[in-house]
């Protein structure tokens, strides 16, 4: 049920939910005993605890209320009291894709841009310059957040560029290990590596796209030192784009991780338009990166570019604020 909701990926697990609530209820009144039980269906114990004697919901949900007391008088159990309430209005919208009403999912679109953990510390990397690892799931708009920080005073490093740079050609440095590995098959008819034949090979298979990532990461790790190395003569922060950030257990080399985040079946229709992809195709790709809770866990500050670009630029803007503001200027 939770996928459904805006911003799914920023909601606490249940049990840090239920953690909070007991304490903020028992704060209220520690007399009262509370019984609080995660819902794993629109109904929940409301149609099978017959000790309950009523319910309350908001004025979108009344439906839901009487719905249940059919199926418990179905079940000969006794009706519930259905309470309504009524939601406040939100005073702080930012922006018209917020609800009017106090909501959650508002709560959720307002810590994009922001950050929502601290960034732990890094006395392997020099305080200058300042290098934010921007991830994210395929196709969730990374290019499109680095290009925004570049215009706002950023070097930015096209790490997957590079990568795929480390085989364009056979004078590269992946390129013969890469054939060795995969056959000749990966060609196209000028004897280069064909993206699309290799990346259908190794999407295809978890191993072969573990194998192809221990080809090129430690190519690619002495190329983005190079980047860096120039970059930093010119820029204080310094922006590493990376797909594979996680998964190439590259977090040592990044003060934060900023993450782009995006609802899967947007993803699986923009790169089934960008690369010309079927389907069941776009869908392996999207799935083949590590799954997004865990990105979630390692995140400093999460964007998300499922809205028009202005929405965009104010996450942007908001998350290079912070960042001036409590890491450039004090280092």
């Amino acid at each position: 049920m939770v996928r459904h909701k805006t911003l799914w990926e920023l909601i606490e697990s249940p049990e840090d939910r239920i953690s909070k609530l007991h304490a903020y209820l028992s704060d209220i009144d520690p007399y009262i005993e509370y019984k609080i039980t995660p819902i794993q269906d629109p109904f929940g114990p409301a149609i099978v605890d017959g000790e309950l004697q009523a319910i309350v919901v908001s004025e979108e949900t009344i439906r839901g209320g009487h719905k249940i007391n059919e199926i418990r008088a179905s079940k000969s159990m006794s009706q519930l009291d259905v309470d309504v309430i009524h939601m406040l209005n939100d005073g702080h919208r930012e922006h018209d894709i917020e609800e009017e009403k106090v909501s959650s999912s508002s709560l959720r679109i307002r810590k994009l841009g922001t950050l929502i953990k601290e960034p732990e510390p890094r006395p392997n990397l020099p305080t200058k310059p300042y290098i934010i690892g921007l991830t994210g799931m395929i196709a969730s708009g990374k290019s499109s957040i680095s290009e925004k920080l570049r215009k706002l005073g950023a070097g930015v490093v096209n790490v997957d560029l590079l990568a795929h740079q480390t085989y364009r050609s056979p004078t590269m440095p992946a390129f013969k290990e890469i054939v060795a590995n995969f056959g000749a098959e990966v060609l196209d008819p000028n004897g280069n590596i064909d993206r699309r034949k290799l990346g259908a090979m190794v999407f295809e298979d978890e191993a072969k796209l573990t194998q192809l990532n221990s080809i090129i990461w430690p190519k690619v790790a002495q190329l983005v030192e190079e980047e860096v190395k120039v970059l930093s003569q010119k820029y204080s922060v310094i922006v590493l784009e990376i797909a594979l950030l996680i998964e190439a257990n590259w977090l040592h080399k990044v003060h934060q991780v900023w993450l782009s985040i995006l609802d899967e079946k947007e993803a699986i229709e923009r790169l089934k338009n960008r690369n010309n992809l079927r389907e069941e195709e776009a869908r392996k790709r999207v799935e083949a990166f590590v799954d997004i809770h865990e990105k979630v866990q390692h995140a400093n500050v999460i964007f998300c570019t499922l809205w028009d670009e202005r929405i965009t630029w104010d996450q942007v803007k908001r998350a290079w604020q912070m960042l001036e503001d409590r890491f450039v200027k004090k280092s």
